[in-house]
């Protein structure tokens, strides 16, 4: 990567929580004046808790060729962790097996989807022993086809290869919320590694309350219906008076599409509650978790109407 002047410098930071990271780059072991452009922490695509970042930078092809040293410096102000990568790998927060092959994918940049509208995804592929039987290809989550450039394989410093594929995509897609999957085989998995990116979309949602037809019975039904979000990635949780509800007393199904076309998904949850505690007027509440909220959460109350 880079120019035929310049070599660019990668350095990919995984398996960290809280989303709290800095990094800068040394050379030869110090501080050094190198203009760097990182990437905000993201989740992670295994459904946990925890959180990726990258940096990267360009240095002269002459300073790289003359063996000057560059590392990444990683810190984690809540942990206080401290760790160095050299040159264009940095193994991150994680005890990270040395031998382990890593995928990520690194989004468009905000320019290239607003300014020039030319943007595109890398697919990066580190820490690989070698080339042979390597496979990589690209999906989107709606039909088409998809032309990336030709496969960039480089070897670095520790022996190993880092292979990057690059997808042009558009801005309308982006937009509209397609969802793009980079799969990887090597003879060295056992299985094929994926790794997924698109836009975030925060979820619609809204609480109903019981109908009144079953008011007649002990127990009610409050439901709540969300809808228009992706990744479909998402967490539901009842509250009643502010205060969690146990989660085997409420059903969410699990995402669906909302249509065969769709790049988006809704869910469905609903909460049996006593009759005589809508009547007294406690206040039940359907909190949505999700990836795309402003503040990764949103509420949706509803209780009985006073007088009724």
């Amino acid at each position: 990567m880079g120019g035929e002047d310049t070599v660019e410098l990668l350095c990919i930071i995984t398996g960290f929580s809280p989303p709290t990271v800095e990094v800068d780059w040394l050379v030869d072991g110090a501080p050094g004046h190198v203009t760097a452009t990182a990437m905000a922490p993201r989740p992670e695509e295994d459904g946990g808790t925890t959180y990726w970042a990258s940096s990267r930078t360009n240095v002269t092809r002459e300073e790289w060729l003359e063996g000057r040293s560059f590392s990444c410096r990683v810190k984690h102000p809540p942990s206080g962790l401290v760790t160095v990568g050299h040159a264009r790998f940095c193994t991150g927060l994680e005890k990270l097996n040395p031998k382990h092959i890593t995928i990520h994918i690194l989004p468009p940049t905000v320019g290239d989807l607003y300014v020039t509208r030319q943007p595109n995804l890398r697919c990066v592929v580190t820490n690989l022993p070698s080339d042979l039987d390597l496979q990589l290809s690209w999906t989107k989550a709606t039909p088409g086809v998809l032309s990336p450039d030709m496969l960039d394989l480089r070897e670095e410093v520790n022996g190993t290869l880092t292979a990057t594929s690059t997808l042009r995509i558009s801005t309308d897609d982006w937009e509209a919320g397609e969802r793009f999957t980079c799969r990887v085989g090597h003879r060295d998995l056992l299985v094929p590694l994926n790794r997924s990116i698109g836009r975030s979309r925060p979820p619609s949602s809204s609480s109903s309350p019981p109908h009144p037809e079953e008011l007649q019975h002990p127990t009610l039904t409050l439901t709540c219906l969300i809808h228009g979000f992706h990744p479909d990635n998402l967490e539901v949780r009842w509250l009643k008076n502010h205060q969690d509800i146990p989660m085997d007393t409420y059903v969410t199904t699990p995402p669906l599409r909302d249509g065969t076309q769709e790049v988006t998904f809704f869910a469905y949850s609903k909460l049996r509650v006593l009759k005589s505690s809508w009547l007294a007027g406690d206040v039940y509440s359907c909190l949505v978790v999700h990836e795309g909220l402003t503040l990764k959460m949103a509420q949706r109350q509803v209780q009985k109407n006073p007088g009724k």
